[in-house]
C-alpha cells in the first residue's frame, strides 16, 4: 500500500467486538453453526495507527463434534462468511476522511470447545477466514484474521 510516496505494508490491528449465534444439531456428531460479528479494527500501517474501520462477517460452519459428551465438546469446522467492511475512516495522520471497501466472501476454518452445565455452556473458539479488504482504487489488503470467541451459550 503506498501513502504519499511511501510503500509499507497495511494491516488491521486487533480490536474487540460482539457475536450472536445459534447452532442446529442434526446428529450428535454434525451441526449448522449461523453466526454474525461486529467489531471495528484499527487500521496500521506502518506499524502507526492511521484509522479505523468495521468488520462484519455474517458466517456459516458445518460443526463436526469429535468429543461429544455431555459436559464437555470439542469440534471442528469449514466456515463460509460474507464479510462486511465499513468505511476506513482516516485519522489526522493519514490526511482525515474516508475510504469506501468493498464486500468479500471468505472461506475458513474454526475449532471449538463447549463445557456444559445442564443447559448452560461456557463457549470458546478460534476461527481463521482467508480474507481481503479492498479500500476504493487501490489493491485488496490480505486481512486473514484469527478471531477468538469466549462466551456463554444456551442448550436446548
Amino acid at each position: 500500500m503506498t501513502i504519499d510516496n511511501v510503500r509499507d505494508s497495511a494491516q488491521a490491528a486487533d480490536q474487540m467486538g460482539w457475536t450472536v449465534g445459534f447452532e442446529w444439531k442434526f446428529g450428535k456428531l454434525m451441526g449448522i453453526e449461523v453466526d454474525y460479528i461486529d467489531a471495528d479494527q484499527d487500521v496500521e500501517f506502518g506499524g502507526t495507527t492511521i484509522g479505523e474501520v468495521g468488520f462484519s462477517p455474517l458466517s456459516a460452519s458445518l460443526n463436526i463434534h469429535l468429543i461429544p459428551t455431555k459436559h464437555f465438546d470439542f469440534y471442528v469446522a469449514p466456515t463460509a462468511s460474507y464479510v462486511n467492511w465499513g468505511n476506513i475512516e482516516l485519522n489526522d495522520k493519514a490526511g482525515g476522511g474516508s475510504a469506501s471497501t468493498d464486500s468479500e466472501f471468505a472461506y475458513g476454518a474454526q475449532v471449538g470447545l463447549d463445557i456444559g452445565f445442564e443447559h448452560l455452556k461456557i463457549v470458546a473458539g478460534l476461527r481463521w477466514l482467508s480474507l481481503d479488504i479492498t479500500p476504493e482504487n487501490t489493491d485488496s489488503i490480505g486481512v486473514d484474521p484469527l478471531i477468538v470467541r469466549l462466551g456463554v451459550g444456551w442448550g436446548f
